[in-house]
């Protein structure tokens, strides 16, 4: 299972951190700040996924499914990758990663007269905000399956850049509540030295 036992920062100190890195941690904040949209029916069946394999295999196939997401959410307009052929797709991420796909807007396409089997992009709006939405959930899962003990420093250079959830790591809202009013002091002032000694 690729899910650590996770530890608590407070984000006061995470804003620090990035705050030390200058305008790029900035720019950080300011990402992180926006609301990334979430998918909680994806996200379930992705870590059922990953809890079904090894977490370096995981890791794998879910940074190779992320790769090929990320390609078409920058580039929306490339028409070779609206179209993917299911054998490639298949090497590449495994067939049981391809709910991610279709989650992401890409249609099963069966073989017929002298085409192969292939996914297809339905595009459009709505579709460029699925493969968003499935590239986040996808690079999550991904993220998820790092090992705290054992990650490198490039790698984690690489998540704080890019803004995404270091792996073991929970946001800790570290606001309070409801805020309590000063007590009254009950105790008399201390005296200053001079007025001690009249």
């Amino acid at each position: 299972f690729c899910i650590p036992a996770p530890c608590t920062m407070p984000s006061s100190a995470a804003s620090a951190l990035l705050a030390a890195a200058g305008e790029e941690g900035q720019e950080i904040l300011a990402a992180k700040a926006a609301k990334v949209p979430e998918d909680l029916a994806l996200r379930a069946r992705l870590e059922a996924f990953a809890a079904g394999r090894s977490r370096e295999q995981a890791r794998t196939e879910l940074v190779n499914a992320s790769k090929v997401l990320k390609r078409l959410a920058e580039d929306p307009k490339n028409s070779k990758l609206h179209e993917m052929r299911r054998d490639v797709l298949e090497r590449v991420i495994g067939e049981d990663l391809f709910f991610a796909f279709e989650a992401a807007g890409f249609e099963e396409r069966s073989a017929s007269a002298g085409e192969v089997p292939a996914f297809a992009w339905r595009g459009g709006d709505g579709a460029l905000t699925a493969v968003q939405v499935a590239l986040h959930e996808v690079t999550r899962a991904g993220d998820q399956c790092l090992d705290p003990d054992t990650i490198s420093f490039s790698q984690v250079s690489e998540l704080v850049k890019e803004g995404r959830i270091l792996p073991g790591i929970v946001d800790v809202n570290d606001d309070v509540k409801t805020p309590l009013p000063p007590a009254e002091s009950t105790m008399d002032r201390p005296l200053k030295p001079w007025e001690k000694a009249s």
